[in-house]
């Protein structure tokens, strides 16, 4: 499960065998929860407030990044580092 990127403290990750839609998981202390990388919204769990802005204001700089992420993940190919 890689480790796409740290923001704020969150972890944000790819499964590899995960399903569609295009998805990352986050995880912070005790809270968890599913952003589509389409649209940036809270598929499901939970994140404290200021930590989903966060991360949601990151998507939108490196969508594209996250997009090929996904994808490379996903045609079980790796990628090289974090998303930064």
């Amino acid at each position: 499960m890689p480790t796409i990127a740290i923001v704020d403290g969150v972890a944000l990750l790819i499964y590899p065998n995960d399903h569609n839609p295009p998805h990352f998981h986050a995880r912070f202390a005790v809270h968890r929860c599913k952003i589509s990388i389409v649209t940036g919204e809270l598929i499901s769990g939970k994140l404290p407030t200021a930590k989903l802005k966060a991360v949601q204001v990151w998507l939108e700089l490196h969508r594209a990044q996250v997009t090929f992420a996904w994808n490379e993940i996903h045609n079980a190919r790796s990628i090289d580092g974090m998303i930064k």
